[in-house]
């Protein structure tokens, strides 16, 4: 039995939102075998495997990439289908290291399509805006599809943590203005980006 699971998502059934399980990657660079742990089973009852570490594939019978793995995005495991709902600091963390691997995690596309948008995103704050200059995170989704940014969840959370890196639940809208208006010519195109 493996003692250390790393990389653990939450995700549930897409028809049953309430039954959670427990997602995780076991096996070199994240990539092969998959184990799904229930976490309660329907009667509230502490649960146990659904399925056993291996790899699995897709409808098309190409197998799940890390790239498939971002929190929002459906799975089809074992005849079921799976929403991925949220992962842990730890795989937030393993995404944005690696955003070849991870492409919805690169914080470096997301800021400079930010910059792409930087006067619609200054627009909107100065014309819809009326609250105590602070935002959360539903603000955040309401701006950004309000611009004409359809990002899948995954992408905005990379940009939620990096503008609320202290997880307050809230942040100045003004950051958001100075990420998008930031001089992207210090941001390599295939770099990393600090900050």
């Amino acid at each position: 039995m493996e003692k250390h699971l790393s990389d653990p998502f939450s995700l549930c059934m897409e028809k049953k939102l309430s039954h959670p399980f427990r997602i995780f990657f076991l096996g070199q660079r994240y990539i092969s075998p998959i184990s799904l742990f229930s976490i309660l089973s329907r009667s509230g009852v502490m649960g146990g495997n659904f399925l056993r570490r291996q790899a699995i594939k897709k409808t098309d019978g190409s197998r799940y990439e890390p790239g498939d793995m971002y929190v929002g995005n459906l799975l089809d495991i074992a005849g079921h289908r799976f929403v991925l709902l949220n992962a842990d600091e730890y795989s937030y963390r393993l995404m944005e290291n690696d955003c070849r691997s991870f492409p919805y995690s690169d914080f470096v596309r997301i800021r400079r399509t930010l910059g792409e948008h930087q006067v619609s995103i200054k627009a909107y704050f100065v014309s819809n805006y009326d609250g105590d200059g602070k935002i959360d995170q539903a603000e955040l989704e309401k701006c950004l599809e309000a611009v004409g940014l359809r990002w899948n969840k995954q992408e905005i959370i990379t940009l939620w943590r990096k503008l609320d890196k202290k997880s307050k639940g809230k942040t100045s809208f003004t950051k958001l203005v100075k990420m998008a208006a930031s001089d992207l010519s210090a941001v390599p195109k295939n770099g990393r980006q600090e900050g």
